[in-house]
């Protein structure tokens, strides 16, 4: 699978402004289905000025990622996404989470939900901790055999989605573009930390094609 590249900041005007929202608008997450996959694509077209290949997609409806993977919705309108996959990490038996791709309809910004998608994600990632904590007990198996087929994902070699169902996740992480001061200050407010600058990580569309390319990554970590 090729790696995924986040796109980088870019303000849309939504074609469908809602002028009279909630202050606490009710937020509700739908995890990607085949029978839901296409409206994530049309909410990427709006989103994001690059396309994403198929392979990401058939990653965000892996089974190991339900819970990592969710559209966004305020009153049942679609109005965002946001999308993770595990890493390696660099100790062995340990995972990170990699943030993917983010994003909410102009019109829905500045409302919390960001913000919100961000804390159901590391919510997500304590329980997939506490459960694997559950897992590596030694009686887990003896009192719990007639439910352990429940447990069982297939693990192909070399696929750290499939591995990562057992192991600890230590941290989320993704790349923010640098102009994008928005989203620093959300992650920020949430308890990551730039780790480094990276020059050029995004994409170039032509050699004549100046904008600034670099991007920042941000971490938070994750008790185990």
């Amino acid at each position: 699978m090729q790696a995924i590249i986040s796109a980088p900041f870019q303000p849309l005007l939504d074609p469908s402004p809602q002028p009279f929202l909630l202050i606490s608008p009710n937020i509700t997450y739908k995890s990607i289905t085949i029978g839901n996959v296409e409206l994530l694509k049309s909410l990427n077209q709006e989103l994001f000025p690059v396309p994403y290949p198929d392979a990401y997609y058939a990653t965000t409806m892996r089974v190991e990622l339900t819970d990592f993977c969710k559209l966004i919705y305020v009153d049942d309108v679609p109005v965002g996404q946001i999308t993770c996959t595990f890493k390696p990490s660099e100790r062995e038996g340990e995972v990170r989470l990699y943030m993917m791709l983010m994003g909410i309809l102009p019109s829905y910004r500045s409302l919390g939900i960001g913000g919100r998608a961000c804390r159901t994600i590391l919510e997500a990632a304590e329980a997939h901790n506490r459960r694997v904590k559950l897992l590596r007990k030694p009686h887990y198996w003896e009192e719990d055999r007639c439910t352990s087929s429940s447990h069982e994902i297939s693990t192909l070699p070399g696929d750290i989605v499939s591995q990562s169902f057992t192991l600890p996740i230590t941290s989320l992480f993704m790349h923010v573009h640098v102009l994008n001061t928005a989203a620093r200050r959300l992650y920020e407010r949430h308890g990551f930390t730039e780790r480094k600058r990276i020059e050029n990580f995004y994409r170039r569309r032509g050699p004549e094609d100046t904008n600034i390319k670099d991007a920042w990554l941000f971490e938070r970590s994750l008790f185990i």
